[in-house]
């Protein structure tokens, strides 16, 4: 079921409450005019009846049957009067009206006359049906009192109540049509009412709803002088410091992406630079906790950043090595630190040869943290090693060099008497100078060869 709009609400609102005030007003009046209506009836029956019993007072006294006959005669006259009756004190009919359905001496002995005849003050009964023929009607029941206030009688005037009816039912007919009439204008003032009211409400709503999506350039209408009014006007004045607002944010969120723009790009070229550096790097805070280390620096401490951010530096290295206690002073003195070479034991069991230092990290003037750059002296070492093993390569050809040089001076003049020892084997002199001479330079070889191995 779809829901009421606010006009719909209203006017039927508005409606139940005129109509319901309407009604009650209708029933009011209608009742007002049936009891004055009805007290008319009652008034002009209960008139009639005294005036019988006045004017036949003193008939009755002298017992004057005709002129009695004539009093009642007189007042049945009128169309509403059903019957017209005078009692003596004994209930005894005096006279009565030719067309009442009496036809005894006493009347019958029912409640209604019962209370009639015992009155001593005008009676009126409502008799549904009774001696006046069909329909309801007013029984008047007057007593007839002696000078000397005795009571002598009693008078009764049946009163038709149809022509009260009649009046009744045209009275509450013109009610009816008055009442409709006055629905209908009522039901058009309430619509128009009710449009009234909802039109500025109607305006704040879709006022509302161009907000929500966006429109802030919406204008709501002001229609009235009213509180709405002084709403709507403030809503527009919201709605456009909204707007400046919102222009101003949308500037700034602009700059604020080209500033994140140009913080991302020197974000990348910061993380190549630490993927690209050689040496590696970590940063701690004042409480000596792992923020951050490059790649280079994982390797070579063989960590990785996810196990130890956020974590104590005493989880890495032991508070007594020298690694350690650099970092602890670093932290304490808040001053750069340098230190050539160290060593750090992997948790693998490795060594490392490292070269350290320090620095803390200022940002507008306040310090926040330490830098920690260490660079792996295990391929420098190799390379000295291998520079080392070079040069005494170098030293071993230089001396081979010399060494074949001071071998081949002896072996050449050994091969030249073995050569000349076949054809002077017989020459003495040869003979002598051969064996000095070969002697003293396998005597010099075997010395060489003895200052190499020594």
């Amino acid at each position: 079921m779809p829901a009421l709009g606010l006009k719909r609400k209203l006017s039927f609102a508005f409606a139940v409450l005129v109509l319901g005030l309407l009604i009650s007003l209708l029933l009011v009046i209608e009742n007002r005019y049936r009891t004055s209506i009805e007290a008319q009836v009652e008034k002009r029956g209960t008139t009639i009846a005294e005036h019988l019993a006045a004017v036949s007072r003193n008939s009755l006294m002298t017992y004057n049957w005709t002129a009695l006959a004539q009093d009642v005669k007189n007042v049945s006259r009128d169309a509403d009067v059903l019957y017209a009756i005078i009692l003596q004190l004994d209930g005894k009919l005096a006279a009565h009206s030719e067309h009442s359905a009496v036809r005894s001496e006493f009347l019958p002995p029912d409640p209604v006359n019962q209370k009639a005849i015992e009155s001593h003050r005008t009676l009126t009964q409502y008799v549904p049906r009774g001696l006046g023929g069909p329909g309801d009607y007013y029984d008047v029941a007057a007593p007839i009192f002696a000078p000397d206030e005795q009571k002598w009688g009693t008078v009764r005037v049946g009163l038709s109540l149809q022509d009260m009816r009649a009046e009744i039912r045209t009275t509450r007919l013109w009610i009816v049509l008055v009442g409709g009439i006055g629905g209908v204008l009522s039901l058009l003032a309430v619509t128009w009412l009710a449009g009234r009211i909802a039109a500025p409400i109607q305006d704040l709503t879709e006022g509302t709803q161009a907000i929500a999506r966006g429109e802030l350039q919406h204008v709501i209408p002001v229609r009235t002088q009213d509180e709405i009014a002084v709403l709507a006007r403030n809503f527009n004045h919201m709605t456009s410091e909204v707007g400046k607002h919102r222009t101003a944010l949308e500037k700034t969120n602009r700059e604020l992406d080209q500033k994140v723009n140009e913080l991302s790009v020197m974000a990348n070229y910061n993380a190549t630079i630490l993927a690209s550096m050689t040496s590696g790097l970590m940063t701690l805070d004042l409480d000596g906790l792992f923020e951050a280390m490059n790649e280079t620096a994982e390797t070579i401490l063989g960590v990785r950043l996810s196990t130890l951010k956020g974590c104590h530096y005493s989880q890495l290295v032991s508070a007594d090595s020298l690694f350690g206690q650099v970092i602890e002073r670093a932290l304490q003195s808040q001053a750069p630190i340098n230190v050539p070479q160290l060593e750090f034991i992997r948790f693998d069991g490795l060594a490392v040869p490292l070269r350290l230092r320090t620095a803390m990290r200022h940002d507008q003037g306040q310090t926040f943290g330490l830098l920690v750059i260490f660079e792996d002296l295990s391929p420098v070492q190799e390379l000295e090693r291998r520079l080392r093993h070079a040069d005494r390569l170098a030293t071993v050809g230089q001396v081979t060099a010399g060494l074949a040089h001071e071998i081949k001076n002896p072996l050449t003049s050994v091969r030249a008497f073995v050569q000349l020892v076949r054809q002077k084997h017989n020459d003495a002199k040869f003979i002598e100078q051969f064996d000095r001479i070969v002697l003293h330079e396998v005597d010099r070889i075997n010395s060489i060869i003895e200052e190499l191995l020594a």
